[in-house]
């Protein structure tokens, strides 16, 4: 009977050892099955960073490349706008050459049709005053230089004025 009552003994113990190591595998896999779930978590919240990450940079790129055509566009417009005005410019020379007889001057620095401004003589179109009313002007006279207009202006210049541009020898201008 000893040997029976020893063994149970031993038996007793056994189970309570067994029964101690599966509680602390039961708290081994609660730690593991917590981690796990932390990590999840952490996956998770790493693939929202990434995905808003990554909208961020297309945001950027869409914003980049509107700069871009935006800044494209503007250089086009400004090429243009040079064009135009360039021929503007010969448009309006073309125009006082025809009022005026000559060529006026204009500053090649400023735009358009806007003269230079070097002295207040320098700025007096002389006109001659019709035969009946001769006027004495305090601004010396200027020749007159006249310049036929650019061929491709003239149709322009009779759109704009609504007829026909005299020429020079138009004997309309004999008095003047």
């Amino acid at each position: 009977m000893v040997t029976s009552k020893e063994k149970i003994e031993q038996g007793i113990e056994i189970t309570g050892e067994c029964d101690r190591a599966l509680e602390e595998i039961v708290e081994g896999v609660k730690v593991v099955t917590s981690m796990s779930h932390e990590i999840s978590t952490a996956t998770k919240e790493q693939e929202s960073g990434v995905s808003n990450i990554s909208m961020a940079m297309n945001q950027l790129q869409d914003s980049t490349n509107e700069n871009s055509n935006i800044a494209f566009q503007t250089l086009k417009c400004s090429e243009q706008l040079d064009k135009e005005t360039d021929y503007l410019r010969d448009v309006i020379l073309t125009l006082e050459n025809e009022v005026v007889g000559g060529k006026a001057p204009v500053s090649s620095k400023a735009a358009p049709a806007i003269r230079e401004e070097s002295s207040t003589e320098d700025n007096i179109l002389e006109m001659p005053a019709p035969k009946s009313q001769k006027v004495e002007s305090k601004a010396p006279a200027k020749k007159v230089v006249k310049n036929e207009p650019k061929s491709e202006f003239k149709e322009d210049l009779k759109s704009v004025v609504g007829a026909e541009i005299p020429d020079a020898n138009d004997p309309r201008f004999e008095d003047i």
